[in-house]
């Protein structure tokens, strides 16, 4: 993928989902799949919430890690933090660099009202070089 920039020069993209389109009905931090990008060190991911339930937040960061494990020398590191969702929809634009071979986004509904907790969310973007 990629697409001409305005100079003529070709800018070397890969559309790229982190977190496919979901709905989660629990409270607590759940971990994405870890996604190989190879040599694509820098990231344009926007997270969107469609839905979420009145009174609570949702949370989301990118981690990275050199192994995909996060063993040893390959453990998860945080790369960028999207700001707390606290209405019944949002979204946010991130870019950030500094990554290593695989990424994945951590997700924390938190029920703030005491009722129970309903998020939807993605996270989907492009990758470059």
């Amino acid at each position: 993928m990629g697409y001409t920039k305005a100079n003529g020069q070709w800018a070397d993209t890969l559309d790229i989902t982190v977190y496919p389109a979901t709905t989660l009905v629990a409270a607590g931090a759940v971990n994405g799949s870890a996604i190989e990008i190879g040599d694509r060190a820098a990231a344009c991911l926007e997270l969107v919430c469609t839905d979420l339930t009145a009174s609570d937040t949702l949370d989301a960061k990118i981690q990275t890690s050199k192994d995909g494990i996060g063993s040893g020398l390959g453990v998860w590191r945080d790369v960028a933090s999207f700001t707390q969702i606290t209405a019944t929809t949002g979204s946010e634009r991130k870019s950030f660099s500094g990554l290593d071979r695989f990424i994945r986004a951590v997700v924390t509904p938190t029920d703030v009202g005491g009722g129970g907790v309903s998020a939807t969310l993605s996270i989907v973007g492009e990758l470059k070089r």
